[in-house]
């Protein structure tokens, strides 16, 4: 089952993975910051029997806190927060009457430390990381995996767009960590299972590992320097 909110891209996705893979695939046109978000995907798999649940969607506030319209605040926390919390709790309980199942909710390396221009964005992220944390300490024994997957600059389509990525500019992107979606979900299928967080590199562990070492102040305010340096 491919969630997403254009039925073009899931139609294209969906064939190339049945092409690939030799696969049965079904497709829903959903925009999970929508009020109705919930109940329609829930009903969309109500007759399936889902085994690995995957949250990778985010709501994205760009620009300084205060400067933030509050209905994209809004929509950072539904999509970010109460969406992926009221369908991991529907999925989570069918997976542990069957006595198996996974969950990973995709989480951000912005959640790692406050985020200047992105603070809702990190925040919310946070959640996602704790709360899938959370989880998998509650269903150990059940048969139920949960992981927190933070995952880190990504070299997506969009991605590319938005920020113009020359070949010089993926070249310094990958030396900084930077990688294909192909490797990111590659890596996530070699980590899930083994802890409540995984990370999609080992250049984002070897970071959250370093700046656990410094003082806050000085983690927060240099990621706020590249930050702006970046996107102010």
């Amino acid at each position: 089952m491919l969630i997403a909110r254009s039925e073009s891209k899931l139609a294209n996705v969906a064939a190339h993975v049945e092409r690939t893979h030799g696969v049965q695939t079904r497709t829903l046109s959903v925009d999970l910051s929508g009020p109705d978000a919930t109940s329609r995907v829930l009903d969309g798999v109500e007759d399936l029997e889902i085994g690995l649940f995957i949250y990778n969607a985010a709501a994205e506030p760009r620009g300084l806190f205060l400067d933030t319209p509050d209905d994209e605040l809004v929509r950072n926390v539904y999509m970010n927060c109460t969406v992926p919390t009221l369908l991991t709790k529907s999925l989570a309980a069918k997976m542990v009457e069957r006595r198996r199942g996974g969950i990973a909710l995709c989480s951000s390396g912005g959640a790692l430390q406050g985020l200047r221009i992105f603070a809702a964005y990190g925040a919310a992220k946070a959640y996602e990381l704790l709360l899938a944390e959370g989880l998998w300490d509650e269903l150990r024994g059940s048969g139920v995996d949960v992981m927190g997957y933070v995952i880190g600059t990504t070299l997506t389509p969009e991605y590319r767009r938005n920020m113009n990525v020359t070949p010089e500019v993926e070249s310094n992107l990958r030396a900084a960590g930077a990688q294909s979606p192909e490797e990111c979900a590659a890596r996530f299928y070699e980590v899930f299972g083994t802890g409540p967080r995984g990370y999609a590199s080992d250049h984002i562990e070897a970071n959250f590992a370093a700046n656990a070492r410094l003082p806050r102040a000085e983690v927060v305010a240099a990621m706020g320097e590249h930050m702006q340096a970046s996107f102010g």
